[in-house]
């Protein structure tokens, strides 16, 4: 089946896409900061040290048939922090792989890249996407992924702290989602039809963000009771928050991803699968029950 390397094997997604690709027969190396702390789910995936931007192991890129890069810090303190773990990080991994000779490149993006962005995430991930567009390769954007594990694990650890749910601007943002087993077979199965251009891994219609959250506190064992805040203002009060170092159940960087989230149509990708992505009450039940 070949050899794939995957960045952020440690991650929520990167570690699910070592064992989705382990199980289709590929030997995985699964790229990480450390691998002392990297426990294989497969005996055919190896662990390799890959830390970006400086710690870069040529020999991890060898023999490589696809590289998927799944990487992404959110651990930074500035901006510049940020610019170099994360762009220049990416260009220092696309060097490697030309250097070493590997065939295909994939990109997991993100539907919140897109043009009307506000947030640095978003714009980052948009402007990673054009160094892989110069390569021919694949990018897919998934939606929120649903899961044991990421974001939603967090959004679900807060909820059962939080004596109120904080929604924003009456939380009529519509979030599409996609569950992890559905994200990792998805990318599975483009690399192995060859597809490239961009593809989006998410529900077709979309779920209300304040529904998705009574969803999410059921799912924890919590009853739904919101508390609804004005974005604009409560982006002033984050951003002064996060000066003073307060520890917060939300970002900025949340709060501005909230403020220009839109819909990405899947139907496209749907119909090169073969099959429709579930929707999040599905992909809930699957994660908690």
């Amino acid at each position: 089946m070949g050899t794939v390397l995957i960045t952020g094997a440690g991650g929520f997604l990167g570690h699910a896409l070592s064992r989705e690709f382990a199980q289709a027969g590929y030997s995985v190396r699964a790229g990480v900061r450390d691998v002392r702390k990297f426990d294989p789910p497969a005996s055919n995936i190896e662990p390799v040290t890959l830390d970006l931007p400086h710690l870069i192991e040529l020999d991890a890129f060898r023999d490589v048939d696809i590289c998927i890069h799944a990487a992404y810090s959110m651990r930074w303190k500035t901006r510049q922090e940020a610019i170099e773990t994360n762009l220049e990080g990416t260009e220092a991994l696309l060097k490697a792989c030309d250097e070493t000779g590997v065939k295909r490149t994939v990109f997991v993006s993100s539907c919140s890249a897109h043009e009307n962005t506000l947030s640095f995430y978003g714009k980052s991930k948009l402007e990673l996407e054009t160094l892989f567009m110069e390569r021919n390769s694949l990018i897919v954007r998934p939606g929120l992924i649903v899961g044991r594990g990421g974001l939603c694990e967090r959004l679900a650890a807060s909820i059962r702290k939080l004596p109120l749910i904080p929604i924003f601007d009456g939380g009529t943002q519509i979030l599409q989602t996609i569950s992890r087993g559905e994200c990792t077979r998805a990318i599975l199965q483009l690399v192995e039809m060859q597809e490239t251009n961009t593809h989006v891994l998410a529900e077709r219609g979309g779920i209300e963000m304040k529904l998705f959250l009574a969803e999410l506190a059921r799912a924890a064992g919590k009853k739904p009771v919101f508390a609804s805040l004005p974005s604009g203002l409560s982006l002033v009060g984050t951003r002064l928050l996060e000066t003073l170092s307060v520890p917060l159940p939300v970002s900025s960087e949340n709060l501005q991803g909230l403020r220009s989230m839109i819909h990405q149509d899947s139907t496209s990708t749907e119909g090169v699968l073969g099959w429709r992505f579930q929707g999040a009450r599905d992909s809930l039940q699957q994660a908690f029950s």
